[in-house]
């Protein structure tokens, strides 16, 4: 075979090689908290950094035994000494918010927590742990520490109008799912809880109330002192639909054993995120539920095009032989 076929052979080759590929993702870090970096709980809200976020607390109950702290490597929530409540955080992970524009972009939440005492333990019938990504409308939190069963006073602003998508699981067997919460049109306190979808009547969501993509009967429950991680992801599958799923892992990261999984689609797509919430209900035997987070973060996969310059070079030398060919 001459060099001219040789060339021709290689170069076609590499055309069908590159067509041929599957499509590379690019992973990126967009938040990455530890509370390492200046984060603040109840605070005046201030701009998010990629390390660093003002949290806000919204719970059922305030007051009392509730403690809620920030320091390096760990946020502390302790519920008030009651039987049954909800409490959660919620903040504005960054100011530029993430896009899902492209076929198979995701956005990635993941919080690792230490169950200090009663976060989903077993023999908690109804107890619950929630996650939440949003998209805030570049409205921050209210501040400071909201008890949602304060009739109207939290009524407007803050979190009523977020938009996103939620996860739920649970230790009663029942109702673990993940929905979607739209923006709340009540004059109540319960616009600002971004999680819990009626658990509680007039202290939950629930005008309107969550719209459920997919739910099981699992039974999920985690050991006292165990470090756990809860996971939500987004994928865009289609210009109309999106993919969600839910997942529970034992330890720190997401490659432990899986405690908890569900799926879910939607026709509906909400393409903008900037907003994260965390949190879990408490109901059982009389106790100061208590949660340690240690770790929030936030990271985003965007599919790269195959190699279009490998194609068109591939190409050009095809044309430029087969020139040579025929002249």
């Amino acid at each position: 075979m001459s060099n001219k076929y040789s060339f021709l052979a290689v170069s076609t080759a590499i055309c069908a090689l590159a067509l041929s590929s599957q499509t590379a993702s690019a992973l990126t870090t967009v938040f990455d908290d530890t509370f390492n970096n200046g984060s603040t709980i109840n605070q005046a809200p201030a701009t998010p950094t990629a390390n660093s976020a003002s949290y806000e607390y919204a719970a059922s109950q305030v007051g009392g035994t509730t403690s809620t702290t920030i320091a390096p490597g760990d946020m502390n929530i302790e519920f008030n000494n009651t039987s049954s409540m909800f409490g959660e955080v919620m903040a504005q992970f960054t100011s530029s918010p993430l896009t899902l524009a492209t076929v198979g972009s995701t956005i990635d939440l993941t919080v690792t927590f230490v169950n200090t005492e009663r976060v989903l333990t077993a023999g908690d019938a109804g107890s619950r742990l929630a996650i939440g990504l949003y998209n805030s409308g570049g409205v921050a939190p209210l501040q400071g520490q909201m008890n949602l069963n304060s009739g109207n006073s939290l009524a407007l602003g803050g979190a009523k109008n977020w938009q996103g998508f939620l996860g739920q699981a649970t230790t009663a067997g029942t109702s673990e799912y993940i929905g979607v919460r739209n923006p709340q049109t009540a004059n109540s306190s319960s616009v600002q809880d971004l999680l819990f979808n009626n658990a509680t009547a007039n202290v939950a969501f629930s005008s309107p109330v969550a719209s459920i993509l997919a739910s099981s009967a699992a039974t999920t429950t985690i050991g006292t002192g165990t470090t756990n991680t809860f996971e939500l992801m987004i994928t865009l599958t289609g210009a109309s639909s999106m993919a969600i799923s839910n997942t529970l892992y034992a330890g720190a990261g997401t490659g432990g054993t899986v405690l908890y999984s569900l799926n879910g689609t939607t026709n509906g797509v909400i393409n903008n995120f900037d907003a994260l919430a965390f949190g879990w209900r408490f109901s059982g035997t009389k106790t100061n539920a208590t949660g340690d987070i240690q770790e929030i973060k936030v990271t985003e996969t965007v599919p790269e095009p195959s190699s279009i310059m490998l194609v068109a070079a591939s190409f050009g030398l095809m044309l430029s032989l087969i020139r040579r060919r025929h002249s």
